[in-house]
């Protein structure tokens, strides 16, 4: 009897065993149940765009203060008090197309708020029917202040202080309709990128501070066999031929003009020879006298940072130059110190790794500012009184982005951010207060307005995560 009570004991607790077992895949099961798992649409295409987390619209520096700008749903423009956190002013697009039929008479209303950029701390300007308007917050009134021809233009720069507009048609220069190169041949090229975009080069015009001089690439590549590429998204196939540049054959030549909008005058920058050359990284000194240009040779293993007169053409001097046994790559122009114009940063990979040196205006290299086993990868800019510089780096990780301060005086910085991820940052104009937009597993996306000693930080958002109820791998 013993030995039949202690199996049925067993039986019984096998049996609760396999009871709990049960129940547990059962909840396990109904636990799964609840995730989705991602159809082909939401995981190639995004379902429309409801699995990217929520962000905020249009948020941007209101220009020489500390009030931020966003937008509300497509249809209103607030203002917000980057000290207090509360808005001061709110722009709805009644008020704005309300001001177009009044300040312009006859012209299309907006069916949804523009992407503007501010002017300054009262006007706003944005592009509607081809033409670029200013609307006013004191007055609430609105100004045309330049046209231009969507369709026929190409590579358009506009200046920000007198709003003229340069850009290309046909490989030519036109600024405000007025054509001020005439090549006719198509292996001319004047007011476009350069040297297949290498070198940081990312446009082909570049206006001074005054607006009053216009810096263009030209580019003869005339001796540069053509080669044919197919497009296959056409039926039948087509070809279209580019010029390019192979080991061993000759190479585009490119020179700098400068048109000077008063005189209607063009100077080319005597860069001197070998002819086949890369001219990189044009700049403009704050006084508009100069323009500097980082000059890499073909074999790209030197580079000299030459100052050229911008109204004679002159060659001045070579402020330094840089070499290296396999290549240097000059990526970004010189940055001006705010509020001196004898001192810039250059940004040099040197010592291995992508950094920032600080030199006055005649070449001598004052201090290394940022060192390590890490690179900067952007300048944001300078407090209001110039001596701190704003920039982002991966300090942390390569695969974050993190945002520091260096006192440019004595090359002390200052690690601003902390959490693990990605801080993309715009800094405000006065550099006392920086939007941070955090980007990392969890959160999905945050963005805050922060203090920029990094001490006080007021949220803006915090998106919850789209994909929550999904299998997702981590």
């Amino acid at each position: 009897m013993q030995n039949t009570r202690k199996i049925n004991k067993d039986y019984l607790f096998l049996g609760l065993g396999c009871l709990l077992l049960l129940v547990g895949i059962i909840f396990s099961y109904s636990a799964d149940a609840q995730q989705k798992n991602l159809t082909i649409d939401e995981a190639v295409l995004g379902a429309g765009g409801k699995l990217i987390p929520k962000n905020a619209e249009q948020l941007q520096w209101v220009q020489g203060s500390s009030l931020y700008s966003q937008g509300i749903d497509g249809v209103a423009l607030q203002l917000m008090d980057a000290k207090t956190g509360k808005v001061v002013q709110k722009i709805n697009l009644s008020q704005i197309n309300s001001s177009l039929s009044k300040s312009l008479g006859n012209i299309d209303t907006l069916k949804r708020l523009p992407k503007v950029t501010w002017i300054n701390a009262n006007t706003f300007r944005y592009n509607h029917n081809n033409s670029i308007i200013a609307y006013n917050l004191v007055d609430k009134s609105s100004k045309k202040l330049a046209n231009f021809n969507v369709a026929e233009m190409e590579n358009a720069e506009i200046e920000p202080k007198t709003f003229k507009v340069a850009y290309t048609v046909n490989h030519n220069v036109f600024i405000d309709g007025k054509q001020i190169t005439f090549d006719t041949k198509s292996c001319l090229v004047n007011g476009e990128t350069v040297h297949r975009n290498e070198f940081g080069i990312t446009k082909g015009l570049f206006w001074n501070n005054d607006g009053n001089q216009l810096a263009f690439y030209h580019m003869d590549e005339c001796v540069v066999p053509e080669y044919p590429i197919y497009q296959l998204h056409n039926r039948p196939a087509d070809a279209r031929t580019i010029r390019y540049p192979i080991a061993g054959t000759p190479s585009h030549t490119v020179t700098v003009g400068v048109y000077n909008v008063t005189t209607a005058a063009t100077v080319f920058l005597k860069t001197g020879l070998p002819a086949e050359q890369y001219l990189t990284n044009v700049c403009w000194s704050p006084d508009n006298k100069y323009i500097f240009i980082a000059i890499v040779n073909r074999a790209q293993n030197h580079m000299w940072l030459n100052q050229y007169d911008a109204n004679t053409g002159d060659f001045v001097k070579t402020l330094f130059e840089e070499t290296d046994e396999r290549y240097v790559e000059p990526q970004h122009a010189m940055v001006f110190v705010k509020n001196n114009p004898n001192q810039f940063v250059w940004w040099s990979e040197r010592d291995g790794y992508n950094h920032l040196y600080l030199y006055d205006i005649s070449g001598q290299l004052i201090r290394q500012l940022t060192k390590g086993n890490w690179v900067v990868t952007e300048v944001n800019g300078f407090d209001k009184t110039g001596n701190t510089l704003f920039y982002t780096s991966t300090i942390s990780s390569p695969t974050e982005r993190q945002f520091s301060s260096v006192n440019i005086k004595t090359g002390v910085s200052t690690q601003l951010t902390t959490v693990a991820g990605t801080h993309s940052v715009l800094l405000s104009s006065e550099g006392d207060y920086f939007i941070d937009h955090l980007q990392n597993i969890n959160p999905q996306r945050e963005i805050a307005v922060v203090r920029a000693n990094g001490k006080k930080r007021t949220n803006i958002l915090t998106a919850p995560n789209p994909l929550v109820d999904y299998n997702i791998g981590s």
